[in-house]
């Protein structure tokens, strides 16, 4: 077996392609459209600019639709765990002095048999805490979480 380091690219070539040792040749340019296409083409080129447009536009409105019914059937599958995620956020912010932990009414024993003492809170949904420490509040609700996320996949 040779070791010689072979290209992804090169890899997943058709095999009916020749390598060309790593230069491209440059595409031939099409020849020009005779004028009664010309303007066929164009109205073709201006609708698919319109359907991307349309897509992106939709797409930003279908990704946190369709990411909170995923994420929905999945804690339907199997609830999240709320002692986890207190514990986890309560390392991240150890300076800080915890005045109440907020949670849903019936995820407190959940909490409470993980030796964390929390308040229940009808307004919040199962899954849902909020922290307030002396320095404010940490909002960790699902919901707050998820557009997070959602904010990070748009942003990037």
């Amino acid at each position: 077996m040779d070791d010689d380091f072979i290209p992804l690219w090169e890899l997943l070539r058709p095999a009916a392609t020749p390598a060309t040792g790593g230069i491209e040749a440059a595409p031939a340019q099409p020849p020009p459209l005779p004028p009664e296409c010309a303007d066929v083409a164009a109205r073709a080129r201006r609708f698919r600019a319109g359907l991307c447009d349309a897509l992106e536009a939709a797409v930003g409105t279908i990704l946190p639709e369709l990411a909170r019914d995923v994420l929905g059937r999945e804690l339907r599958l199997a609830p999240c765990d709320v002692a986890s995620i207190v514990r986890a956020s309560l390392a991240r912010h150890a300076g800080d002095d915890v005045v109440t932990i907020h949670a849903h009414r019936d995820d407190c024993p959940e909490l409470e048999a993980a030796r964390i003492a929390c308040v229940g809170d009808d307004s919040l949904q199962r899954g849902d805490v909020i922290l307030r420490l002396r320095s404010g509040t940490i909002d960790l609700q699902m919901s707050s979480r998820l557009d997070a996320v959602l904010a990070d996949r748009t942003a990037s």
